[in-house]
């Protein structure tokens, strides 16, 4: 992900997917896409650490395409982690393509005195 990268997002990526943590993976990884829209793929996992359009570029087929893309590269369905449920534009997105959640995760925080 390029310094573009940080204008397309909506919220923080998870700490397993920002973009430091990406760039320090031994795993090989790749990023396809332009200024528009741009994903992040793990290809021998399937793992998709980032996926964005810039929010005047959405509703185009942008993020249908980049999925796509992916999965062709990875040969094998896609698996995207750590997603936000309290972030409906992509929740409603990932729904829209037919992603299947399998796993549901919670989150506790407590204050440290």
């Amino acid at each position: 992900s390029g310094g573009f990268a940080a204008a397309l997002l909506d919220m923080e990526p998870s700490w397993q997917n920002s973009t430091g943590s990406i760039n320090r993976a031994t795993t090989p990884h790749i990023t396809i896409g332009n200024e528009d829209a741009y994903a992040v793929l793990f290809p021998e996992t399937g793992d998709l650490a980032q996926l964005a359009v810039r929010p005047e570029a959405r509703r185009r087929g942008l993020g249908t395409a980049l999925l796509h893309e992916a999965s062709a590269i990875a040969g094998k369905p896609l698996r995207i982690q750590n997603v936000d449920e309290g972030h409906a534009g992509i929740t409603s997105f990932l729904e829209s393509v037919g992603a299947t959640r399998t796993v549901r995760q919670y989150e506790m925080v407590r204050a440290l005195d």
